[in-house]
């Protein structure tokens, strides 16, 4: 018998990006579901794409259900 469960994402911190003007910024989100959600960055209705003259993106899968995406601005 197999059995497969699933659980809406549940989120397990934020990190709020502040910076002075002019400083790079870090956001961070993690999020707890089974399976493991797609993290996606949004700007102005716009999905963020990895862009190294603007941003770093990085995802850290922490465990079997929980996962961390990290968007630098870049300065």
């Amino acid at each position: 018998m197999r059995a497969l469960l699933s659980a809406a994402p549940k989120s397990h911190g934020t990190g709020d990006g502040r910076a002075k003007v002019g400083d790079s910024s870090e956001m961070w989100c993690a999020f707890k579901a089974r399976p493991p959600p797609k993290i996606s960055w949004i700007r102005n209705g716009n999905v963020v794409e990895q862009d190294y003259a603007k941003y770093e993106i990085a995802t850290e899968k922490k465990s079997e259900v929980e996962i961390k995406s990290y968007l630098k601005i870049l300065k």
